[in-house]
Parts: structure tokens; sequence; C-alpha cells
């Protein structure tokens, strides 16, 4: 396992050797971390791809400097407490996203429907072992969201024992 202070090194070292960089795997960051990767986010141009252990605490600027900075940008995938806000940004500054996974996350129906409604190029969407809806309500959302496209979504819901 690598020790805060060597993550930081790779990360110092990404932004000269890795310009090109299209997939960013993180784990979950320190704030220390957060901040450095988030200055560096929008220097990698070619990114296309990020997966983030847990949503960050600088999420909404992440999403920002993505959206200033990354072109290709196309698939996200985390887990967390997605909010109003969280989906507000991703809607506003990736409406182009193809690949969304937010696996064992908690939001509510309704930012499902802003997201599949709100991401026209929306391809895929995974919401495993999410909490926060029940599935009729999946079912409900995905025949009534109008797609003009192909759209696949997979789901499996976290029941409340009783």
């Amino acid at each position: 396992m690598f020790t805060s202070s060597r993550r930081r090194l790779i990360v110092c070292e990404c932004q000269f050797t890795c310009p090109n960089m299209k997939m960013l795997a993180l784990p979950n960051l320190s704030a220390t971390n957060e901040a450095e990767i988030l200055k560096l986010v929008g220097k990698w141009k070619e990114l296309e791809e990020l997966e983030m252990e847990m949503k960050p605490f600088s999420f909404l600027e992440m999403l920002w400097e993505i959206n200033l900075n990354c072109v290709g940008f196309s698939s996200l995938k985390m887990m967390g407490s997605i909010k109003k806000g969280d989906v507000a940004a991703i809607v506003g500054y990736l409406s182009e996203i193809k690949h969304i996974c937010l696996d064992k996350s908690y939001f509510s129906g309704e930012h499902l429907v802003e997201l599949i409604g709100g991401c026209r190029e929306l391809e895929t969407m995974s919401v495993h072992d999410c909490v926060g809806f029940e599935h009729f309500l999946l079912m409900y959302i995905f025949s009534t969201v109008q797609r003009s496209s192909y759209f696949q979504m997979s789901f499996s819901v976290v029941l409340n024992e009783m």
C-alpha cells in the first residue's frame, strides 16, 4: 500500500509523463491528494474515463474542469451520496456522457430520472446495489423516459430487511 506521500509523488510524476492519459482510476483520496488531482484534471486533455472509489468533496469542481478541458470525456464511475447539485452538474457539465456507473450509491428516483433524461447521449447506466429508490420505480422510470438512441440500464436494489 502506498503512503500518502508516495501517492502524491505518483500524481506529480503523472502530470509530466501522462499528458495523454485516457483513463484514470482513483482510490479514496485524502483532502490534500484530492486538491492535487483537481489541479491536474484540466491538464489531462485526452481524459475519457474517470473511476473514483468515492465521490470526492471537490466533485462539482472536478466536473467543471472536465467540462472545460476534456472534450472526449465519456465515462464516469463512482459511488457515494448523489445529491441534487451533483445531478445538475453531471447533466450540465457532462450532458454528452455515454456511460455512468453509480453502483452502491444513495440517491432518489427523482435524481435518477433527471440523470437519464438530461444525459441525452447516455448508452449505459449501472445502479447496482443502490439505496434510495425501489426496484418497481426503476421499471417505471425505464418505461417512461424517452430515449432516441440505444440505451441499456442494469440495476439491482438493496431492499430493507424487515
